[in-house]
């Protein structure tokens, strides 16, 4: 995903990660987003799906450029207006407004990455889906990462004006491999390789899972005795 993101030409600017609860598309979606975010010629926005998604995008994308303010002039233009750009003048969101604020991070030769967890079917979600559609046909440097268990992906998929997510490119995420858990358990802990095998075989393969395990067992030396048989069917 993010040599596709930063190869010329790009061939895709928007991929949908989907499987199970605690399968670790969050996490897959977090490290992708905070790798980019390294490049100073990126600009990554996490938007919760349950606001308005392009004001969202909008106020966030304006905060970040006044941020970048040494790299930008003092003022860009807003279609009939200029507004200095600080946070005590923001204008009032438009898709043309949004549309210039793209422009301006387009002439820096910088991009925006647009982060949303657990995507689904919602009219906020199907605007801001329009909307990436049209931006993208321009050619506006906007880039998209989202989330979703695979049921809520496909009913937004089935909005008849969203055919194109269809074309989506989808990541699938997997149960982790027993055998690499382990080995990790093992180093990090100091155990025997059948005790480490034994802990990644309870997770079942899910990223949360292994992760939950792994902060219970880091944290056990602080717990009382009865409380760590409760938490704990291994004995070490």
């Amino acid at each position: 995903m993010i040599t596709t993101f930063t190869m010329s030409p790009i061939t895709d600017t928007f991929f949908l990660i989907t499987g199970v609860r605690g399968s670790g598309k969050t996490v897959l979606m977090s490290s992708i987003a905070s790798e980019l975010e390294k490049d100073s010629s990126w600009i990554v926005l996490r938007i919760n799906p349950h606001h308005d998604i392009l004001q969202a995008i909008y106020d966030e994308l304006y905060a970040a450029i006044v941020q970048l303010h040494l790299s930008f002039s003092a003022e860009i233009n807003l279609g009939i207006f200029k507004a200095e750009m600080n946070h005590n003048s923001l204008p009032e969101y438009s898709v043309f407004n949004l549309k210039s604020l793209l422009e301006a991070v387009s002439q820096k030769e910088m991009k925006v990455l647009i982060t949303i967890d657990e995507v689904i079917n919602t009219p906020q979600m199907v605007e801001f889906a329009h909307q990436f559609q049209v931006y993208t046909m321009e050619n506006l440097p906007i880039f998209f990462l989202g989330t979703g268990l695979y049921e809520n992906i496909a009913d937004l998929q089935n909005e008849k004006t969203l055919a194109f997510l269809y074309r989506a490119p989808k990541i699938f995420t997997t149960p982790l491999d027993i055998s690499a858990m382990a080995s990790s358990y093992q180093s990090v802990f100091q155990i025997p390789t059948h005790k480490a095998l034994k802990l990644a075989q309870l997770t079942k393969g899910y990223a949360f899972a292994f992760q939950a395990l792994g902060m219970f067992i880091l944290n056990a030396k602080t717990l009382r005795p009865s409380m760590k048989s409760c938490l704990f069917m291994i004995r070490f």
